[in-house]
């Protein structure tokens, strides 16, 4: 009979315990995505444009390993921005480099019209979190924008990055990015889980608790803090596919 009563409250206890793991990954997988979305109709709308006479400084850093195959194209991707060429600088940090990356870049500024960019060809390879706090301790303008060598910014990109961060209570403005092409089964996969994640970290920005920013394009507003890390204090990301969304600190 004790036997009995000990198993069938360890039958209770495991059946409470599965029954619970299940409802929290319901919740996870949709009950937070809702409440998220219906959090998220409070998200504001892109701001009006910055005039050019009142665009901040934008330093634009592109951290780069091996990319030789991608930097010229990055590199007239940066020169088609919409922006003032006398209030935006571009840093190449190759970090590194054991292919022609660093040269390939040099040569691409310099066709017409050239871009003014420079070109650091760091010469041990780091790691891009140590190559990013080197040039980040550096002279910075009032923004800065973190951009890998393969992701292709938006022309109008800056602008929409510099009229949020217009309003001093942002923080992050996050974008998003799309594949020109999915290479690789990995990436196919990414891509089809992308619109998720989207969804949700621009839901999440009216709560104050943005889950992710892409790495793959991020400018953002300098503030000078004490560079620990590659993120500066104010970060947005300015992606190639849609305007950003706000999320305030």
């Amino acid at each position: 009979m004790v036997a009995s009563d000990a198993l069938t409250a360890l039958d209770l206890l495991i059946g409470s315990a599965t029954l619970v793991a299940i409802a929290l990954l319901a919740y996870h997988h949709a009950g937070y995505p809702l409440i998220l979305r219906y959090a998220g109709r409070r998200a504001s709308a892109v701001p009006p444009a910055v005039p050019d006479d009142a665009l901040p400084r934008i330093t634009v850093i592109v951290p780069a390993y091996n990319e030789a195959a991608v930097i010229a194209a990055k590199i007239e991707n940066l020169r088609t921005l919409d922006y003032p060429a006398d209030r935006l600088d571009v840093i190449i940090a190759c970090d590194g480099c054991s292919d022609a990356t660093a040269g390939v870049a040099s040569a691409a500024a310099a066709l017409e019209p050239v871009l003014d960019a420079d070109i650091r060809d760091f010469p041990d390879n780091r790691g891009k979190v140590a190559v990013l706090n080197d040039v980040l301790g550096g002279p910075l303008g009032d923004l800065v924008c973190l951009t890998d060598a393969s992701a292709l910014l938006n022309p109008d990109a800056l602008r929409i990055a510099a009229a949020h961060f217009a309003d001093p209570r942002v923080g992050v403005v996050a974008g998003t990015y799309r594949f020109a092409e999915t290479g690789t089964e990995g990436e196919a996969a990414c891509s089809g889980r992308w619109p998720m994640t989207r969804s949700t970290t621009i839901s999440s920005c009216p709560c104050r608790s943005p889950p992710k920013a892409t790495g793959a394009s991020t400018s953002g507003a300098s503030s000078r803090p004490s560079w620990k890390s590659p993120a500066c204090r104010r970060t947005s990301a300015a992606a190639a596919a849609s305007p950003p969304a706000t999320c305030s600190r």
